[in-house]
């Protein structure tokens, strides 16, 4: 659709992001996936979708049967129940299964059984309106967005992390909910199974809170810009300012 198209575009243009923004859709039924979707007919998680589309650059999908690769991710996304006990997450998500259920037990999640299956496209090339959009980018980019976000006089963006949910809670499930745009460090499974790298960041809202970012980073870019360039300084050390002088060590 135009309208996404040139959304990412805009994004792409004026911040150089190494990966295209995503559009994530919930589907009620799995008739309504879009034939355009390829379908992943094996087990996977939430941030394996994400990454397929986000890497090979094509529209995925897939029903929450197979959406069964990590329990934290289809729970979020109320397409499976959580295990009484988690006994395999012990050494892996904490040290006993009480810590690891707690980790997954105390997060927002979306009503169980509402959706069927899940699609993700490039947002330049996705053929449905995404309930939630990500882009994932530099740390940097983040601090851009954060300024775009109060440039108007909006709210600060928030981010909360346990390590564990990145990209199918804290930048998925919640903005979903809430609709509110939502920050995340990208997280071990994001890493193992998304193919992240180790410097990235997420950011999870509404096409409609993306329009209003992109806008006010379009505005605010005379200040912001991309890539960054640094003057050479020419520093002088001074012992006096040395921690080991403040720690009183020399």
């Amino acid at each position: 659709m135009a309208r996404y198209s040139e959304l990412s575009q805009k994004l792409m243009n004026l911040l150089r992001l190494r990966t295209l923004p995503v559009g994530i859709k919930l589907f009620e039924r799995r008739s309504e996936i879009p034939k355009d979707f390829e379908m992943i007919e094996e087990e996977c998680s939430v941030c394996q979708v994400i990454g397929i589309a986000r890497y090979s650059e094509k529209a995925v999908a897939v029903v929450k049967e197979n959406l069964t690769a990590c329990p934290v991710g289809c729970f979020s996304l109320g397409m499976c129940v959580l295990p009484e006990r988690l006994d395999d997450s012990v050494g892996k998500w904490g040290k006993t299964p009480e810590a690891g259920l707690k980790q997954v037990g105390d997060r927002m999640t979306i009503e169980k059984g509402r959706f069927e299956a899940m699609g993700v496209a490039p947002l330049e090339m996705i053929s449905v309106a995404p309930d939630v959009v990500q882009v994932w980018a530099l740390p940097s980019h983040m601090e851009s967005f954060a300024y775009a976000s109060v440039w108007d006089g909006g709210g600060k963006l928030e981010l909360s992390t346990n390590g564990h949910g990145a990209s199918c809670n804290e930048v998925l499930t919640v903005p979903y909910l809430t609709d509110k745009a939502r920050l995340a460090i990208a997280d071990q499974g994001d890493r193992w199974h998304g193919f992240a790298t180790e410097e990235e960041m997420i950011l999870g809202c509404s096409v409609a809170e993306l329009e209003r970012l992109a806008a006010n980073l379009e505005e605010s870019m005379q200040n912001i810009y991309y890539p960054r360039s640094y003057k050479p300084l020419q520093l002088t050390y001074n012992p006096r300012f040395s921690a080991r002088t403040y720690q009183g060590t020399v």
